[in-house]
């Protein structure tokens, strides 16, 4: 199971099962290429990449990537 977290950046873990504990393992979802699979998602990627040049999904997905696509 994967969990993430919007915010001033895009928090992840894993959800994992040992011995019938669940345990959470920390990640960075947000460092992940943001990888579009429309023509709206290519477009926003287009835009992205004439600004910043390598986009994530943090880029996309987070606070700043929120005010980032109201733009």
């Amino acid at each position: 199971m994967l969990v993430t977290g919007p915010g001033t950046g895009l928090g992840a873990c894993t959800l994992i099962e040992n011995n019938g504990e669940i345990i959470p393992i920390e990640g960075e979802g947000g460092n992940i290429n943001f990888a579009p699979q429309n023509k709206i998602e290519f477009e926003l990627l287009t835009f992205y990449q004439k600004q910043i040049g390598y986009v994530s999904f943090e880029d996309v997905l987070s606070g700043k990537g929120l005010e980032n696509i109201y733009k």
